[in-house]
């Protein structure tokens, strides 16, 4: 039996046996020699594949696991790209059959496969685009979603808003809404109606003043009926001129003002202040009706709105 030094784990040195490979005494095969440790074992959790024993058989396991040349996945061996490794060239083969033969927008059977990402939206085909830019109509726009912080004008043709539409505010406590009015819209037609019929009290029209005499018993007219509108007077003043006696109803389309003229030169003088002017019924004649065939003057300012 051979033997040879060698350094054991505790530093020490220590003889080995070294056997030939048909297990005699002697010079062994070096080409097919075995070499058994005495002292030495494997780490925790390693076992020597079957048939296997000592280093050879350690050995062996590992050549056999080491591939050569390309095989398949299940008998290769799992390896890590370096994370600095530059860009692995594409076989011929492979970008000839898998890649597009050109650019540009091809049919489906020419195209690489690829796969849209989880949050991309991509319209199904180019007819979902508009076809002109500028606005246009609705069935030819692209759907989109306003913005939620984003304000957008309402045109003329959207007016009166919808109902439950916002509005500004609320109604004052105990305040109605003008008859017919709906909304912020009814409301202002209401106050214009309102401020309409009191600039006509502020700005009355120019007054007419006529003067006269009337005698004949009964109905007198002394201002014609207008087409539209009343009579407003603003001044009026009624004389007896006659020494007997005379009763003078003012009338439009009932008794109105009843003076009594008991005396020559007994009536009344008026003035109505602006806003408060006499008004008669709608297109209505004023009468003066005696009660019997004495001269009455009058004076009269008026107008007709």
């Amino acid at each position: 039996m051979t033997t040879a030094p060698y350094i054991a784990g505790d530093g020490t040195t220590r003889q080995r046996s070294l056997a030939a490979g048909d297990g005699s005494s002697g010079n062994p095969d070096i080409a097919n020699f075995a070499l058994t440790y005495t002292n030495d074992s494997p780490i925790t959790g390693a076992t020597v594949p079957t048939g296997g024993a000592g280093i050879l058989g350690l050995l062996s396991a590992i050549f056999k696991l080491i591939p050569i040349g390309q095989t398949t996945k299940s008998a290769s061996v799992s390896v890590t790209i370096a994370s600095d490794q530059t860009a692995i060239p594409v076989s011929a083969s492979f970008a000839t059959a898998q890649l597009p033969t050109s650019l540009g927008q091809t049919t489906e059977a020419n195209s690489l496969s690829v796969t849209i990402a989880s949050n991309q939206t991509v319209p199904t085909s180019n007819t979902q685009l508009p076809t002109n830019l500028g606005q246009t109509t609705k069935a030819s726009s692209l759907s989109v979603a306003i913005a939620s912080d984003n304000t957008v004008a309402i045109s003329a043709s959207a007016l009166p808003l919808p109902s439950g539409a916002s509005q500004d505010g609320t109604d004052a406590t105990g305040v109605s809404a003008p008859s017919g009015a709906v909304g912020i819209r009814g409301w202002l037609s209401g106050v214009y109606s309102l401020v309409s019929s009191l600039y006509s009290i502020f700005s009355r029209p120019s007054i007419t003043y006529i003067s006269g005499t009337v005698s004949t018993s009964g109905s007198n007219t002394v201002i014609a009926a207008p087409s539209s509108g009343s009579i407003w007077l603003t001044h009026l003043s009624i004389q007896n001129e006659a020494t007997t006696a005379t009763t003078i109803l003012l009338q439009d389309s009932t008794t109105r003002l009843r003076v009594l003229g008991e005396n020559q030169g007994n009536g009344i003088a008026l003035v109505f202040p602006q806003g408060r002017e006499f008004k008669l019924a709608a297109t209505t004649a004023l009468i003066l009706n005696l009660s019997a065939a004495n001269q009455v003057g009058y004076s009269i300012g008026y107008y007709v709105a």
